[in-house]
């Protein structure tokens, strides 16, 4: 059994059936996975690995990020070739002891279906064409603020009819890479293709969620646009994991890379410290934070190598209440033995 927070509901949900289906959208990746990115995947990851201990059978879904596939200049920022960002996102993966997926969904395997389903939204009258864009109409289907919790922020470009409007199809030059389109050609918007994607590859999706910052906009307009596709709930529960935070400044594209953290510090060092924290609540980097960790990873492991008195059994009950990493890690640290050893490796991805 597994109890996780639902950001929708603002309740715990619970997961005791024996397929478990998790779609987990993240970030656009323009140079390197920082240690926020990092973050999100190590704790999906460990989630992952806690349901297959627990013998449930798990279908992982990544979403690969747009510019993998498109290619190009997202904003203003050039970004290296497709095959350099997806070289070093599995390569940092593998780094950090990340499972591969089980699926990872790319636009490009799956356009036929993404711009079928933007013609249904134009037909049924939820989209409308802006010169050569598509766009979503809220005026028909509005659901922000419910995954939220706030008001939505607006990014209007002039080329809508409301204010909260969102694009479904970006018009691009003939040079750029796209796809030809009725509209002409161009690029669908991450969340169409994550409503479209998740349909067709997983027809149930039981746990979603990324980084918070996907929370507004990108997963609420996913949720309109699969709502009036398909009807029912684009997932069962919506699970975000909090920011990690540069000092005191929210983290950007430039923002310290794993791939520098891990000259200096050993994967079982940076899980342990992204993992010694509530995943729901933001936590700030700092090389201090992960020397400390240094510090209790060589404590618990000498902890697990010695005998003792509490049961396994303690121990999981963390994961199963709302995923409790942090609470976990400090329970091995005080009371773990050697009968705890083998799950906790297995399940924390960490070499004890």
């Amino acid at each position: 059994m597994l109890e996780v927070f639902d950001q929708l509901t603002l309740k715990q949900k619970t997961y005791d059936m024996k397929e478990i289906n998790i779609y987990v959208c993240g970030p656009d990746i323009r140079d390197f996975i920082n240690i926020n990115h990092a973050r999100v995947y190590v704790f999906f990851d460990t989630l992952r690995r806690y349901l297959e201990y627990k013998k449930h059978r798990v279908r992982l879904a990544v979403n690969v990020p747009g510019n993998f596939v498109i290619g190009g200049i997202i904003g203003s920022k050039p970004m290296r070739s497709t095959e350099k960002l997806a070289k070093e996102f599995f390569s940092t993966s593998n780094s950090l002891n990340i499972k591969r997926a089980d699926l990872y969904l790319r636009i490009d395997e799956n356009m036929d279906e993404i711009i079928s389903a933007i013609e249904e939204l134009e037909r049924g009258g939820y989209a409308y064409r802006s010169g050569n864009d598509v766009y979503f109409d809220t005026s028909k289907r509005n659901m922000f603020g419910e995954l939220l919790h706030a008001d939505a922020p607006s990014d209007k470009t002039g080329k809508e009819r409301h204010s909260l409007d969102f694009p479904l199809w970006l018009e691009c030059a003939e040079k750029e890479a796209g796809w030809k389109s009725s509209w002409g050609k161009g690029v669908p918007a991450q969340h169409v293709g994550s409503a479209v994607m998740a349909k067709k590859l997983l027809e149930r999706v039981d746990i979603t969620g990324g980084g918070k910052e996907l929370i507004s906009p990108h997963h609420e307009r996913t949720r309109m646009v699969y709502t009036t596709l398909y009807g029912g709930e684009f997932s069962d529960s919506y699970t975000y994991v909090g920011h990690t935070l540069n000092g005191t400044k929210a983290p950007t594209d430039d923002f310290t890379g794993v791939k520098e953290i891990l000259r200096r510090y050993s994967a079982d060092e940076i899980r342990y410290f992204l993992l010694s924290h509530p995943y729901g609540e933001d936590i700030i980097y700092s090389v201090k934070g992960l020397e400390e960790c240094g510090k209790k990873l060589e404590k618990t492991r000498k902890k697990l190598e010695e005998p003792g008195k509490e049961d396994v059994k303690t121990f999981l009950e963390f994961f199963q209440r709302n995923m409790q990493t942090d609470n976990a890690l400090r329970f091995l640290e005080t009371h773990g033995n050697v009968d705890m050893k083998w799950a906790a490796t297995k399940i924390l991805g960490i070499d004890f």
